[in-house]
């Protein structure tokens, strides 16, 4: 994914990247395993709360890109900052 293609979401702690040049074909797979989190809104990802409602739930949406690689998607990726690991 190149940033050109991408779209961020922001979350506590980092950003769920989607990559957006590929959203219509795997956007219904994402959405299914998004546990309600994300929705499509005129062709493009978006969150369906708010970012303080989904600051919490980096799990879900982590569980959202095992099971999309699961399905052979890959077009998602939740980059998280883990304290003590560079950057």
């Amino acid at each position: 994914m190149t940033q050109q293609s991408t779209h961020a979401l922001p979350i506590k702690g980092g950003r769920v990247w989607i990559d957006s040049s590929r959203w219509r074909e795997i956007a219904p797979i994402v959405i299914s395993n998004a546990s309600g989190l994300l929705r499509d809104d005129n062709s493009k990802p978006a969150l369906t709360m708010n970012e303080t409602e989904i600051a919490n739930k980096d799990s879900e949406l982590i569980a959202c890109e095992v099971e999309c690689r699961r399905a052979g998607v890959d077009g998602m990726f939740v980059d998280l900052e883990i304290p003590g690991l560079p950057s």
